[in-house]
């Protein structure tokens, strides 16, 4: 994969060809300003388009009876778990 550093001025007049340059050619950039890294565009690799789910999760392997009952008290259990604190507000002061 090839990396390139390219300012932010000619990324922006040139974006649509550098994200082709990512897609079909699998280069990546480091987009700068100043001199300074500030972003990496980079391909994204092993994707899996929305439309092949339905096929990936059929080809998935199935719980038998004993592990979807062991999940389920799994899940249950740990329900419980959460319900025996208060809620609180993360960002609260």
């Amino acid at each position: 994969m090839s990396a390139y550093r390219v300012g932010t001025d000619e990324f922006a007049a040139n974006v649509a060809e550098y994200l082709r340059r990512a897609e079909h050619a699998g280069e990546s950039f480091t987009i700068t300003r100043g001199g300074h890294p500030v972003a990496v565009l980079a391909p994204v690799r092993g994707g899996v388009r929305i439309e092949d789910l339905p096929e990936l999760f059929a080809a998935m392997p199935r719980l038998s009876d004993a592990e979807a009952e062991a999940f389920a008290a799994d899940i249950a259990s740990a329900r419980a778990d959460l319900g025996a604190e208060p809620l609180r507000d993360p960002w609260a002061r």
